[in-house]
């Protein structure tokens, strides 16, 4: 059985092994570190909405698909990725 940690690290191996396929998109001068602080902060804001719902932003309509657009943009902006501008929102 696997602790939350040893969890938690394989899954990051896993976002920093499939980003380094993509390196060349990444405009941080360390992607693998990059992806690493960057997931870190996605999931401490995404276990906030989850323990703590979204008090702070009560007075905006927020739901699953929000938050994963809001997440991915804030991950993405952190590696510096530029948005392709084929792919909608």
């Amino acid at each position: 059985r696997r602790t939350a940690a040893e969890l938690n690290e394989f899954v990051l191996g896993l976002v920093e092994t499939s980003l380094a396929r993509h390196s060349d998109a990444i405009g941080h001068p360390d992607p693998g570190s990059a992806a690493r602080f960057g997931m870190t902060a996605v999931g401490a804001v995404a276990r906030e909405f989850v323990l703590f719902g979204n008090e702070r932003l009560r007075h905006e309509e927020w739901d699953d698909d929000r938050l994963v657009d809001e997440l991915s943009s804030i991950f993405a902006g952190y590696l510096r990725i530029e948005p392709d501008p084929f792919v909608g929102r």
